[in-house]
């Protein structure tokens, strides 16, 4: 290839320089099977996911448990997010990690609008549900407590 030669053999000066034909084959065909692999990686990958507003608000996890939040203002990094949660810490989060949410993260209270009936439930228990349960037929024969 580019390698200098050791014999004492007459050589054409031809054969001596190296093929930049077929460097440039070798190159082509690189990029052609880097752009089929290209095609077939991404092939099954995930749509895009939708910009996130700012004031949008969004659950966050933290320490294993989800968390309401809202989105503020942030820089320029992609698909990464400031939330800032209702206590008002603020914290830096990638999009992914960031599910939407249709209930707004800070609840504001109108007690105008809303009213609220209580029904008084004397006849009903507060205990939940239980499924009827029957002794076995062989502790029929003891006496038994419940």
């Amino acid at each position: 290839m580019s390698r200098m030669v050791r014999t004492t053999l007459p050589v054409s000066e031809e054969l001596l320089h190296p093929e930049s034909l077929r460097r440039r084959k070798i190159q082509d065909s690189l990029k052609k099977r880097q752009a089929s692999q290209e095609k077939y990686y991404n092939a099954h990958t995930k749509k895009p996911l939708p910009e996130l507003r700012i004031g949008e608000s969004v659950r966050m996890k933290r320490d294993g448990k989800w968390y309401p939040a809202q989105v503020t203002p942030f820089g320029n990094t992609p698909r990464s997010y400031v939330v800032e949660t209702s206590e008002g810490n603020q914290y830096r989060r990638n999009q992914r990690a960031l599910p939407q949410t249709k209930i707004p993260a800070k609840e504001e209270v109108l007690m105008e609008d809303e009213q609220v009936e209580c029904e008084d439930n004397e006849g009903q228990s507060e205990s939940k549900p239980q499924r009827n349960r029957k002794p076995s037929t062989w502790l029929k024969d003891y006496v038994t407590y419940k």
